[in-house]
């Protein structure tokens, strides 16, 4: 099968630092009342900042909280494994739109030193769903909310690794819900014997 998955919030925890610093940030330096969108994955609608906040905040920790993330656990183990099983593993990431190419070298960093191997990459990547249908995807991992839905109503089986915060999506055939890598081995591999498609 054809594995797409995400980097930020799938591989690396580093949307969850994000939201615990873009608190910090709205309370102490923009004197703000928190969250308006709590289970909103996107800062600027969390917490309804403007273009210069928003610059501000990215420019002030995205390459800092970069640095500083780790990768989730069993990410590596699950996905050797995946591999394992004669998947292929694409990533297939927004990564290097916001603060650009110094983002995208760190997360090749952590990649690398992680010995995280895949078949195949693609970087800040607007649109996923034509990356999916290009790769012809079995299964895409995201944990974003909005680009689930969109590769749903592709017909792209998704898993939503969702976090606490995020926006709760119903489940059906086209999209399963799981919170850690042991969940999504488990459903790929029972996927696999019963055929994906």
């Amino acid at each position: 099968m054809n594995i797409g998955i995400d980097i930020d919030g799938v591989i690396i925890d580093f949307p969850d630092r994000v939201r615990v610093q873009a608190d910090w940030y709205d309370c102490e330096v923009f004197k703000k009342n928190g969250a308006k969108k709590k289970d909103e994955l996107n800062i600027r609608t969390r917490y309804s900042w403007n273009n210069e906040e928003l610059k501000r905040f990215i420019d002030d920790n995205f390459v800092k909280l970069a640095k500083e993330s780790s990768v989730i656990p069993f990410a590596k183990e699950v996905i050797e494994r995946l591999k394992e099983d004669n998947n292929k593993i694409i990533i297939i990431t927004a990564r290097g739109d916001l603060a650009g190419k110094q983002m995208i070298e760190i997360a090749k960093e952590q990649l690398n030193e992680s010995n995280i191997s895949y078949d195949k990459i693609y970087w800040n990547v607007s649109d996923k769903t034509e990356i999916c249908k290009k790769e012809k995807i079995d299964f895409m991992i995201d944990d974003y909310a909005d680009i689930c839905e969109d590769l749903i109503d592709e017909k792209i089986r998704t898993l939503y690794f969702r976090a606490k915060d995020n926006r709760k999506l119903e489940e059906n055939f086209y999209l399963k819900e799981v919170s850690n890598w042991p969940e999504i081995y488990r459903f790929i591999k029972e996927n696999n014997k019963k055929g994906a498609k």
